[in-house]
């Protein structure tokens, strides 16, 4: 088995899917400005704005979100 050595900061959720441990850590975020917040989220509005003007972003109908049961 393989593991990588990725250090490891203040994890905030630590689970497993399946044979895959995860460790969801806040370090690039806790410590940041509001306005360093409100750039993070403008530029993920962008990529996404982005994803969806090329096409790669294929939104799921109600019936898959909610698993057949609208």
């Amino acid at each position: 088995m393989i593991k990588a050595q990725i250090p490891i900061g203040n994890i905030v959720e630590d689970f497993k899917v399946g044979n895959t441990h995860i460790m969801i850590c806040d370090d690039d975020c806790r410590d940041k400005t509001p306005e360093d917040k409100a750039r993070a989220i403008k530029r993920m509005e962008v990529i996404a704005a982005n994803a969806i003007a090329a096409g790669k972003y294929k939104p799921k109908n109600n019936q898959e979100l909610s698993g057949g049961n609208v």
